[in-house]
């Protein structure tokens, strides 16, 4: 396997985990200024 590779898989895997953390903190939100 390519590192380049293995390393891409890595920060795509890591952008995913940000992106579901910004939307729970949304919803975080959301919920208690209601």
């Amino acid at each position: 396997m390519d590192i380049l590779y293995i390393m891409d898989i890595g920060l795509t895997f890591q952008e995913k985990q940000v992106k579901i953390q910004s939307q729970l903190d949304l919803l975080l939100i959301k919920y208690f200024q209601v």
